[in-house]
């Protein structure tokens, strides 16, 4: 869905003009929030990002798309380089305190935050997958069309109501109900509902996460 799309969707459940100069703001942050909770297949790397890394340094920047969780990752070597990955950089640290060793290939990485360290320092590339930010600029492809209305309109309606106490007195005013009807749509679109029959989000996702591999070589990038 376009953000276009999406905002005028959005205009006419809150029907509030005041809101509408900040709805591509709103959707922004919320697409970004949304994506940083959940682990969105769309947005999980079938082909890795690529570093270059070499004797001269251990500590090294992951690129901006970066979102979250390096869930595989793999050295230059033409056969095998499968790396162990730590998730706190002191790990490292106990490895090799003074990072003055060095090899054809690195060994293992840890990742923290927005850094990958190396062990050991080595002329080598490393492949890395993980969970990419969504392009906040581009269409909602993050969340399939028929889950917005049950996963980022609920966050995005909750948020103008906290931004805009007026909007929420005039809601609230016409129908008494209006948050716990928004809240109670957040938690069921997540969750699912048997009065609904909605399986919810997190049961989509689950069921849309890749078949784990048990034994035998993983395919090089």
């Amino acid at each position: 869905m376009t953000i276009d799309e999406y905002a005028q969707t959005l205009q006419w459940v809150l029907q509030d003009a005041t809101v509408e100069a900040s709805l591509e703001r709103l959707i922004a942050d919320e697409r970004l929030a949304f994506a940083a909770e959940y682990e969105l297949p769309s947005l999980r790397l079938t082909q890795p990002y690529s570093g270059t890394v070499t004797t001269a340094n251990w500590l090294y920047q992951l690129p901006s798309t970066y979102q979250k969780h390096v869930f595989r990752a793999r050295n230059g070597a033409d056969t095998g380089g499968w790396l162990p990955i730590y998730r706190a950089i002191g790990v490292i640290d106990r490895m090799d305190h003074d990072h003055d060793e060095t090899a054809t290939n690195v060994r293992a990485i840890a990742v923290e935050d927005r850094e990958f360290a190396v062990y050991p320092k080595a002329n080598d590339t490393i492949y890395a997958w993980f969970y990419e930010k969504p392009d906040i600029d581009g269409d909602i492809t993050e969340i399939p069309d028929e889950w917005l209305e049950y996963t980022l309109t609920p966050r995005i309606v909750l948020r103008a109501f906290r931004l805009y106490p007026e909007l929420a007195r005039n809601a609230i005013s016409e129908n008494p109900r209006a948050l716990d009807y928004w809240r109670t749509r957040q938690r069921e679109g997540l969750y699912g509902s048997m009065h609904t029959g909605s399986v919810g989000f997190l049961n989509y996702l689950r069921k849309s996460k890749p078949a784990r591999r048990h034994g035998g070589r993983q395919p090089l990038p």
